[in-house]
C-alpha cells in the first residue's frame, strides 16, 4: 500500500507541475534529444529512479517496456 501511495503522489505532483513546466520550455531551459533507448537501457531509466524512492516496479516494469 505504501508503495502505491508514493506512485500516486509522484503522479499527482507530475501532473500538477506539467503544465507550468511547458510554459516556460524553450524560454528559460534547454531540451537535448537523447538516442533511442534499447529495452535494457528502457528497463534502467524505469528501475532507477523507482529504486530512489523505494518503489518496487517489478509488477509492471515488463509492460511499460
Amino acid at each position: 500500500m505504501v508503495t502505491y501511495v508514493k506512485c500516486q503522489q509522484a503522479l499527482d505532483r507530475f501532473e500538477t507541475d506539467l503544465p507550468r513546466l511547458n510554459a516556460v520550455r524553450g524560454r528559460i531551459s534547454y531540451s537535448w534529444p537523447l538516442p533511442q533507448l534499447d529495452e535494457n537501457g528502457l528497463r534502467e531509466v524505469i528501475k532507477g529512479p523507482a529504486r530512489l524512492v523505494d518503489l518496487d516496479v517489478s509488477e509492471i516494469k515488463e509492460v511499460m517496456v
